[in-house]
C-alpha cells in the first residue's frame, strides 16, 4: 500500500473508532506526511524517518502542544 492510500483509509478507520476532535487535528499533519513520502510503498518508511518526520514538524512547538497533538 502506498502512502497516499493509507492516508485515505485512515479517515475511514477513525470515523468508526475516535472523537470528532481527532479527526480535525490530523488533516494538516497528514498532508505533510503525504508531501514528505509521496507515492512510497507504507513498508519502505522506516521508524527512523517517522521519527524525524515528526520531530520535525514539531519543531518550535511547547511540550504541551505536543501533548494535546493540536499542531497545526
Amino acid at each position: 500500500m502506498k502512502v497516499p492510500q493509507g492516508i485515505h483509509d485512515w479517515p475511514e478507520y477513525h470515523n468508526l473508532h475516535s472523537k470528532k476532535n481527532t479527526l480535525k487535528s490530523y488533516p494538516s499533519i497528514l498532508s505533510k506526511l503525504t508531501n514528505q513520502f509521496g507515492e512510497r510503498d507504507l513498508n519502505s518508511v522506516t521508524p527512523e524517518e517517522i521519527l524525524s518526520f515528526l520531530t520535525a514538524i514539531n519543531e518550535g512547538t511547547k511540550q504541551l502542544t505536543k501533548r494535546r497533538g493540536t499542531r497545526n
